[in-house]
């Protein structure tokens, strides 16, 4: 199993600017932990709110492990 595999932890990409909302839009689709990063932010998430982040977020452009 690789670290993000079991940690949870993961980097969601923003557009420059956007990063504080995109935090709040995480923590409704139920990312933890969620920090600042260049570029976007490091979140811990389970595999449900990884999809919901990653399927319903307008302001998240990718999640990378």
């Amino acid at each position: 199993m690789f670290a993000y595999q079991c940690e949870g932890r993961f980097f969601a990409q923003t557009a420059r600017g956007l990063a504080e909302l995109a935090a709040a839009e995480l923590a409704e689709l139920g990312a933890r932990d969620v920090e600042g990063g260049g570029g976007g932010r490091h979140v811990r998430a389970d595999a449900a709110a990884l999809y919901r982040s990653t399927y319903n977020s307008r302001l998240v452009s990718r999640v990378l492990a």
